[in-house]
């Protein structure tokens, strides 16, 4: 049980890795439409994080913000 709960624990903090990477990428971005794009995919995986972490309360914020 314990395993699967550190598999949780590691793959939440990768998508979290990957939802900075976006959000970084989203603001280095000088087309505001690709912006907004990469912005719904960060914020999509803020989501899924969250998600992954059992937080349902910012899970569902996070996906009404997307």
């Amino acid at each position: 049980m314990s395993e699967l709960l550190a598999y949780h624990d590691l793959l939440g903090q990768a998508v979290g890795f990957v939802a900075l990477v976006l959000c970084i990428a989203a603001f280095a971005s000088k087309d505001d439409n690709r912006l907004l794009v990469i912005l719904i995919f960060g914020n999509a995986a803020l989501a899924l994080q969250y998600a992954l972490f059992a937080a349902w309360a910012a899970a569902g914020i996070m996906t009404l913000n997307t």
